[in-house]
């Protein structure tokens, strides 16, 4: 690790660890694995608002799930409502949704399932006739984004202030995009 970052090694079964691991911490980011057990967020949830962080970023990158019409066309988005729920519910804490579409180099090299391309067999499918836009980024471009929205003051200085503060989105989604 670069210096400056702390690594803490912490038993995902031990909600003591857990805790004691986030003590301190303004800002909880979770990044599972897709197929992550389900459990691991709600337990890194629970710890984060045992140890007083305000600010928590489900495992919610990617599609629009502040859109009715993705959640009822792919329910598996509609699942992380709860994710979201529990964490307004707990009193504590407030989060964050980051909404950056699909990424993009992972999205590229995913094969024809995912934007169409076929590297490998030189083939592309398209999947409408070319008219509707669909937003993307890096994961640069993530990383940048939520570096920057962490960084914002988390209230404005004055009713004059009408620069954004982390305030602005408290219990909703940002949108990141590299492009469309």
């Amino acid at each position: 690790m670069p210096p400056g970052i702390t690594v803490i090694k912490v038993d995902y079964d031990s909600p003591t660890s857990l805790t004691t691991a986030l003590l301190n911490q303004d800002a909880l980011i979770i990044t599972l694995a897709a197929f992550a057990p389900a459990e691991q967020q709600t337990r890194l949830i629970n710890a984060a608002a045992a140890a007083g962080v305000k600010w928590i970023l489900p495992n919610e990158f990617g599609n629009d799930n502040g859109n009715e019409v993705v959640i009822r066309d792919l329910p598996m988005y509609a699942a992380k409502t709860q994710y979201r729920m529990q964490i307004q519910d707990s009193g504590v804490s407030a989060w964050i949704g980051i909404i950056c579409g699909f990424w993009y180099e992972f999205a590229l090299m995913g094969g024809p399932d995912r934007y169409g391309f076929d590297i490998p067999n030189r083939k592309v499918t398209l999947f409408d006739e070319g008219t509707v836009k669909h937003t993307t980024c890096t994961l640069t471009q993530v990383g940048r984004g939520v570096a920057n929205l962490l960084s914002l003051p988390i209230l404005r200085e004055d009713q004059n202030d009408t620069s954004p503060c982390l305030n602005d989105w408290k219990n909703k989604f940002a949108y990141f995009a590299s492009f469309s």
